[in-house]
């Protein structure tokens, strides 16, 4: 078998779910699915639904036909056999239940502690800030007011920066390699940074979290510096992107504090967390009452 010599050598292709057979769009609960696949294991884990068998065999094919028409038990049977696993399904937050079929049980049959609904106190977002839309919700163990902040959102200006191949800059760096292309990138993020940047004490987590959407929006635009990576399908560069950000975004983070603060970012444990603000470890605190009943202490630990 010959080998590629270069990333211009390979070729890249979809993979299919391994359920379905239709084009994937990423491992989801331990194997390569599509979402519509991944969406019905969870919807099942979650609901605890029971199915019986459309042709009573437990042997129906899979993949040749609708989604709609595909025998449900077989299926969930299939995600079973394939090794989709039920450890990563999270069953604390609200299912939508769309697929209502005579082999399915009634509503009763499902335990109220199994789904867990925010109800929404307006119809309307109370903000917005950028792309992201928080809701004022009450909480469903506590009863007491709470936020909602639709994560979407930001995750959509990201995807969007993902899935074009347009660069603004395109012709300015047209004559620089793929190494010195992803340098000017990474040169034009950090030029971003305040070196003297605020210190904190206090913080709201909405406020870290519009911190954190500026970093996701940057690694994005950072990866679509390299050719290889846009040559990718678009679900694989999703893909990648959503493991990389977050490691990305604390190399970052970390490499800025000890540009700007050297030494003393260690003997005083100093952390950039912004272009605009910094604290020290042990000496500050997040507020996280609008979107958790968990205090600080926990998520710090």
């Amino acid at each position: 078998m010959e080998i590629p010599t270069s990333s211009s050598d390979l070729d890249y292709f979809n993979v299919n779910c391994k359920i379905c057979l239709k084009t994937g769009h990423g491992l989801h609960f331990g194997i390569e699915t599509c979402r519509a696949c991944a969406a019905f294991f969870r919807r099942t884990v979650v609901l605890n639904r029971k199915y019986k068998c459309s042709r009573r065999t437990g042997k129906c094919e899979i993949g040749s036909d609708e989604e709609k028409l595909m025998c449900k038990f077989c299926r969930f049977k299939k995600c079973i056999d394939l090794g989709m696993t039920t450890e990563n399904v999270r069953t604390d937050i609200a299912v939508k239940d769309d697929e209502p079929s005579a082999d399915s049980p009634s509503s009763s049959s499902t335990s109220s502690s199994d789904v867990v609904v925010l109800q929404m106190t307006s119809t309307q977002p109370i903000a917005e800030v950028g792309n992201r839309v928080e809701y004022s919700v009450i909480n469903p163990k506590t009863r007491a007011p709470a936020m909602l902040i639709d994560v979407n959102a930001i995750i959509k200006t990201s995807r969007a920066i993902l899935e074009t191949y347009y660069l603004p800059n395109e012709d300015s760096i047209s004559h620089l390699n793929p190494l010195q292309r992803m340098v000017h990138s990474l040169q034009k993020i950090r030029s971003k940074q305040n070196w003297n940047p605020e210190f904190f004490v206090h913080v709201k987590f909405h406020e870290m979290f519009s911190w954190w959407e500026v970093q996701m929006r940057d690694t994005a635009t950072w990866l679509m510096h390299s050719d290889e990576f846009r040559k990718l399908p678009t679900h694989e560069r999703i893909a990648i992107f959503k493991i990389v950000w977050a490691v990305w975004r604390r190399f970052e983070r970390y490499t800025m504090t000890a540009t700007i603060f050297g030494h003393r970012c260690y003997d005083e444990k100093i952390l950039l967390h912004s272009h605009e603000a910094a604290a020290k470890f042990g000496n500050y605190q997040v507020d996280y009452s609008n979107v958790s009943d968990h205090g600080f202490e926990r998520f710090n630990k």
